[in-house]
């Protein structure tokens, strides 16, 4: 099989290097739309984020004139048909952004729950999120993240085979008898942008967690313990 032939050559004027495939040189963008999610070349996930931003605005003129003809119990599966898979997808990902960059999703999501819950600005958010047993755009990549951690935990086949050994125990690391040894190791992290990193934030997350709920081995139980658990959590915090 014959390759392309692919040259890399810097430009030292603009400081930035240019990549040629067969002659054809492959232009910088500043991002890309790959299997529906958009990538920026900061990996800030603005874009991303502002895409499911304007997809979900659309929904608040038509959510009013629904909310007056159809029952509540209708209007959660409403939400939970056009407005959470937007937020659902791809959370592990753009979820792990600055809080300012998710802010504004945020505030749309509470704009939209209000909407079919016929609530009025002054209502308490948590209690949207409970009534239809949902949560927030920034707990939904918690849980995500953690749904991950228990498949890598205890059912290790399920996952691709890059995160079979991506984290290690703390028993693996030292040989002190603690409390903790089951946990995973947490990592020495000396930068802002090393907390964000999922080899730091998945275990810390993990790692908070009650010990009755890290031990549950159904991935069922445990999503339905979690969610109720990150419920609770948004309620006390708010």
């Amino acid at each position: 099989m014959i390759r392309p032939a692919i040259w890399y050559s810097q430009v030292i004027q603009t400081n930035s290097t240019r990549l040629i495939i067969d002659g054809q040189e492959i232009k910088k963008v500043s991002n890309c739309r790959y299997l529906g999610v958009i990538v920026d070349d900061e990996l800030k996930w603005i874009d991303h984020i502002q895409h499911i931003y304007f997809k979900l605005l659309k929904y608040t003129s038509i959510f009013y004139k629904l909310r007056a003809k159809v029952p509540v119990r209708i209007l959660s599966n409403v939400y939970y048909v056009f407005v959470h898979p937007h937020l659902l997808y791809a959370i592990e990902v753009y979820g792990n952004t600055c809080s300012s960059y998710i802010d504004k999703l945020s505030k749309l999501n509470n704009k939209l729950l209000r909407i079919l819950q016929h609530k009025t600005l002054r209502s308490h958010v948590p209690n949207l999120y409970i009534e239809f047993n949902t949560l927030p755009v920034t707990l939904l990549h918690e849980q995500q993240l953690l749904i991950l951690a228990h498949k890598i935990v205890h059912h290790p086949e399920s996952v691709p085979e890059l995160f079979i050994d991506y984290f290690s125990k703390n028993e693996s690391v030292h040989t002190h008898d603690t409390r903790t040894k089951n946990d995973m190791h947490l990592p020495r992290i000396n930068t802002g942008h090393g907390l964000k990193c999922l080899k730091y934030k998945i275990p810390k997350l993990w790692n908070e967690l009650p010990t009755d709920l890290k031990e549950q081995t159904s991935l069922n139980t445990f999503k339905n313990e979690l969610k109720f658990y990150l419920i609770t959590k948004l309620y006390n915090d708010n």
